[in-house]
């Protein structure tokens, strides 16, 4: 039995991704907060990637510092 994977679906996965980029820039260098949500981004980095989204630093970063302003 297979699933399908919506357009909804990834970009939610997308957008905590990109939410989890901005807690891990916020969390102390070094600290375990911060390997925690960098370890949780290179595994939906990976999810996306699977699924044909880029997450490449060229298509984020302008993201994630929006994103860093909401918060």
């Amino acid at each position: 039995m297979s699933k399908v994977i919506t357009e909804e679906k990834l970009q939610e996965m997308f957008d905590r991704y990109i939410l989890t980029k901005c807690k891990a820039r916020k969390a102390k260098h070094g600290s375990q907060s911060e390997m925690w949500h960098e370890g949780e981004c290179e595994e939906a980095a990976r999810w996306l990637n699977f699924f044909g989204i880029d997450t490449s630093y060229d298509a984020t970063e302008k993201l994630i510092q929006a994103k860093m302003k909401e918060m």
